[in-house]
């Protein structure tokens, strides 16, 4: 005699296949928004670490902050600058200069000595944004000591005039909407 076995608990090959097929869509899913928002993160990240640097050498110029080093500032100091490279072996990075009376005048920038040896650097796929209509035209910002404002060098060397906030530094990466800082021509940074 065969008994028939009437109440079987369990699922069907057919039931499993659909529920692993629906929790592999949801991780891809998952995934893809995860890259996204990692990718918009990093982009706004650069762009908060150079304002930063930028309030950062605003500061200190204000405080009359001096380097005690003596290969740092040598004579009266002048005031902070941010230069941006954009081009070369260093491109995509920036870096923090003190610039004093005594230095090196042969130095390039002028009688400006750098910060820190490494350079700052953007993170990998993003770049400085120098074509196109919102490019950036800014190669360097200076804050001279007590005479309030900034000096402004646009990307062919020349002082550049920052009224309107037409100084820009602009980045972008992962085929996403520029990141833009705007300076405007009493050192506001937006």
């Amino acid at each position: 005699m065969i008994k028939k076995i009437v109440n079987l608990k369990g699922f069907t090959l057919i039931e499993l296949i659909i529920v692993f097929t629906i929790i592999a869509i949801l991780s891809a899913s998952g995934f893809a928004a995860f890259v996204l928002y990692s990718q918009t993160q990093s982009l706004s990240n650069d762009r908060e670490n150079i304002i930063s640097i930028l309030y950062l050498a605003k500061a200190n110029t204000v405080s009359q902050f001096k380097p005690t080093s003596a290969t740092k500032c040598q004579g009266t100091l002048e005031g902070y600058s941010v230069v941006f490279t954009t081009s070369g072996a260093n491109a995509n990075t920036y870096q923090l200069y003190v610039r004093c009376s005594g230095n090196n005048p042969g130095s390039t920038p002028p009688r400006e000595v750098k910060m820190n040896d490494n350079p700052y650097k953007l993170s990998s796929n993003i770049s400085f944004l120098t074509t196109g209509s919102t490019r950036m035209n800014v190669s360097s910002v200076f804050y001279p000591l007590l005479t309030g404002g900034i000096e402004v060098k646009s990307l062919t060397g020349s002082l550049a005039n920052c009224s309107n906030n037409s100084c820009r530094i602009v980045i972008s990466g992962y085929g996403k909407e520029p990141k833009i800082i705007t300076i405007d021509s009493s050192g506001s940074i937006k």
